[in-house]
């Protein structure tokens, strides 16, 4: 991503640019200093969604938890996808056991 050009719309009336562009600017792009308004957004909804599930698991554990490592991609990684389905899939191999034992203990329940 290029930091130095601002990611606004080409349709922005040039009224609103020359109004607006800094505004625009601060809040769309990330800068040295500081991160961009879709970084803060989505970071918030990460730090949402784990209060959501800790509360939730906390309250019904599951029989196995799979936990895939994926702390290096953020949620707008779509052209990672192969990477992220990769791990998910090595997370499964290695929880294999536990996922087989948790299908015969259900089955014999």
């Amino acid at each position: 991503v290029d930091r130095a050009t601002p990611a606004v719309p080409a349709q922005v009336p040039g009224w609103l640019m020359d109004a607006a562009g800094p505004i625009f600017q601060r809040v769309l792009q990330a800068g040295p200093d500081y991160p961009s308004y879709f970084e803060v957004l989505g970071n918030s909804l990460n730090i949402m969604q784990d209060r959501i599930t800790r509360t939730r698991l906390a309250g019904d554990p599951p029989d196995v938890l799979l936990c895939p490592k994926l702390g290096e991609f953020s949620w707008l990684d779509f052209h990672r996808a192969n990477e992220t389905i990769a791990e998910g899939a090595a997370c499964v191999q290695a929880a294999e056991q536990a996922i087989r034992r948790a299908c015969r203990d259900a089955i014999d329940s």
